[in-house]
């Protein structure tokens, strides 16, 4: 598994330093030399951030497949969503039925200045 005391599996902490000699020896350094190798370390991270991350995808993937052999529907996944999407608008239903009433107030008000608008300009075509 992973080191907890490495969790990015770099060797280094979150500010990209690892430990006391490292920071002494950044430390030393021109603030140029010390941001190119702060950078190298950040873009060394991301790789194997992204290589952790395209392991874990195709990993579900397996499983996913794997878990297909059981005659799964796709209709299923779609209604698992579905479900969960209604119970997270349950437990924030009052934000998002206020936000929705609100959305609905603004349709209805544009709707009604641009009836408004066009029974206006019915008015100037018989003067």
């Amino acid at each position: 598994g992973e080191d907890p005391n490495d969790p990015f599996g770099d060797g280094y902490d979150v500010d990209l330093m690892g430990d006391d000699d490292d920071r002494t020896r950044l430390a030393g350094m021109t603030e140029l030399e010390r941001e190119e190798i702060l950078a190298d370390r950040r873009d060394a991270r991301a790789k194997i951030q992204d290589r952790k991350a395209i392991i874990q995808m195709a990993r579900e993937k397996k499983e996913r497949e794997a878990g297909g052999k059981k005659k799964f529907k796709p209709s299923d996944a779609r209604k698992s969503s579905r479900a969960e999407r209604a119970e997270d608008a349950k437990g924030k239903s009052s934000k998002a039925q206020a936000l929705a009433d609100i959305a609905k107030k603004k349709k209805d008000a544009s709707s009604r200045r641009r009836a408004d608008r066009d029974d206006d300009d019915d008015d100037d075509e018989y003067d």
